[in-house]
């Protein structure tokens, strides 16, 4: 445990310059994992209404903090497909203390995996795995961008991208005409 607070805190310490955007439920959003530099798609996310955490102890970030947590169903993109649980904290920011507010506009914060609750994903072959850590930020257009480490696959850490809407299809190469060259 100590570890996993350790790697969160030095994942969320990284994009405190990048700002994030509440998690928008009203949209299924696609995940996609970078592996050896490429994008390799592992499902779709789906998130239920938020609640609220406080950790008043500071054990997250060093000092007292309120977040919103979500309970969201991973779903892979494996031809047979396999769901998990990944639990998310947004933090609360100044001015924006309602959560399910919150999940309906963009805010600037932050998130990460709950420190209290076990997550699972899936990594870049579509295998279900225990996730270590994971901290993100957004652009202004809603994606948020940030890494992932998992359980067994030693301390790596990889990029993560959470997109509203589902994947667009691959456009098909055009073919070129007999006697082109």
């Amino acid at each position: 445990m100590q570890k996993l607070l350790v790697s969160s805190i030095v994942i969320v310490a990284a994009s405190f310059s990048t700002s994030a955007m509440a998690l928008d439920i009203s949209v299924k959003k696609t995940v996609v994992i970078e592996y050896d530099r490429e994008d390799v798609e592992v499902g779709t996310l789906r998130c239920d209404p938020p609640q609220y955490r406080a950790d008043e102890e500071g054990e997250i970030l060093g000092y007292p903090t309120e977040w919103c947590e979500y309970i969201c169903k991973w779903k892979n993109a494996a031809e047979l497909p396999l769901t998990a649980n990944l639990y998310l904290w947004e933090k609360q920011k100044s001015g924006h203390y309602d959560c399910r507010e919150n999940s309906k506009e963009s805010i600037a914060t932050y998130v990460i995996n709950s420190p209290n609750q076990v997550s699972k994903g899936f990594d870049y072959n579509n295998q279900k795995k225990t996730i270590r850590a994971l901290s993100a930020a957004a652009t202004g257009a809603g994606d948020i961008y940030g890494t992932v480490s998992f359980r067994g696959l030693g301390y790596t850490n990889y990029g993560i991208h959470i997109a509203d809407g589902e994947a667009e299809e691959p456009e098909e190469p055009e073919e070129e005409e007999e006697g082109e060259e």
